[in-house]
């Protein structure tokens, strides 16, 4: 009984190393590999302010967010400040305003110069915080739809502080197309 468990073992060893070969000539031949067909654009962008700017608010233009960190899908145009959307869909911006001591600084999202969200930074003339807000919009856009950020001059006084310590910013993504 004994060798013929064994026969039978050897027998199944011998298959598997046939198989095994099989296996490793087909490894052998060169599979074709396709290119990404991924349907969805990359669109991101995100930008910041390279250094402090006063009076941003007396002029009725966006505000210029100079130093481009990301420019997924060229998007964003830091010569005039705006982002064009490149397709119809669902996009996620947000931006941060850090103005200086006891400042307050109104900016808005505009979106073709129709003010869609705006956002207060205030700090108290007292305080030795300096004040920084953060706003989050999410919008369905159509092609060559400009946004961008605009400071709300009859409220806005003092200076945006943008350095090491923290930077003003915008930024936006695409969520999904329709």
């Amino acid at each position: 009984m004994l060798y013929e468990e064994v026969m039978l073992s050897k027998t199944r060893i011998k298959e598997l190393e046939q198989k095994v070969k099989e296996c490793s000539c087909l490894s052998n031949h060169k599979r074709l590999l396709l290119p990404s067909t991924d349907p969805f654009p990359h669109i991101a962008f995100d930008a910041m302010l390279s250094g402090n700017k006063d009076h941003v608010g007396h002029a009725d233009v966006p505000i210029i967010f100079d130093e481009v960190l990301t420019n997924r899908g060229d998007t964003y145009q830091k010569d005039i400040g705006s982002f064009i959307a490149p397709v119809i869909g669902t996009f996620l911006f947000s931006w941060t305003i850090r103005s200086d001591f006891g400042s307050s600084f109104e900016s808005s999202l505009f979106v073709n110069g129709i003010r869609k969200v705006s956002l207060l930074t205030d700090g108290p003339a007292q305080s030795i915080l300096i004040p920084v807000a953060t706003k989050i919009a999410i919008l369905d856009l159509n092609i060559n739809d400009h946004v961008y950020i605009k400071a709300i001059g009859s409220i806005t006084r003092g200076l945006l502080l943008s350095n090491i310590n923290g930077h003003n910013s915008f930024a936006g993504s695409l969520l999904f197309t329709y």
